[in-house]
């Protein structure tokens, strides 16, 4: 989801929308608007800016990838 999908379910949430309303304005299904409210709420409060750097920081990549670390394989396939 992007900071701008956050805020709108923060909005909605706000507004007494429901979760398939919510989900229907940002175009994605119930229960992804459902599961980013359950882990980006504090004391039950939706966070879409917490959520977000939340979301950023499972992303990030402990390790560089393999094609990065290899160039053998990064060659193949560029090649391929």
């Amino acid at each position: 989801l992007s900071v701008e999908d956050r805020i709108a379910i923060a909005d909605g949430l706000l507004v007494e929308d429901s979760l398939r309303t919510i989900a229907a304005r940002i175009g994605k299904n119930v229960s992804t608007v459902s599961r980013e409210i359950r882990r980006g709420s504090l004391e039950g409060r939706y966070l879409p800016y917490q959520a977000d750097r939340a979301a950023a920081a499972a992303r990030a990549r402990p390790k560089q990838s393999k094609l990065v670390r290899n160039t053998v394989l990064r060659e193949a396939v560029e090649e391929g």
